[in-house]
């Protein structure tokens, strides 16, 4: 771990090479792409989850409903 961590630190060679990054390009096309969009849509279904009670169907019957009660957040 120590060698890794000194070659991070010591190795800053930019280059625009399409051959330096060409077994690269797949794994960080998926990252970027497709880790980023499911990152995104956890966070939409976070932000929905509270709201998806307003959309359940009402219990039929002779059942009594519940009072919903504020609660602070």
């Amino acid at each position: 771990m120590l060698a890794g961590l000194y070659d991070v630190s010591t190795r800053w060679a930019v280059t625009h090479d399409f051959e330096q990054w060409k077994d690269e390009i797949p794994w960080m096309s998926l990252y970027f792409s497709g880790a980023v969009w499911s990152s995104l849509a956890l966070c939409g279904f976070a932000l929905v989850k509270d709201r998806l009670r307003r959309y359940r169907r009402r219990p039929t019957g002779s059942t009594p409903m519940r009072q919903r009660v504020p609660v602070r957040i």
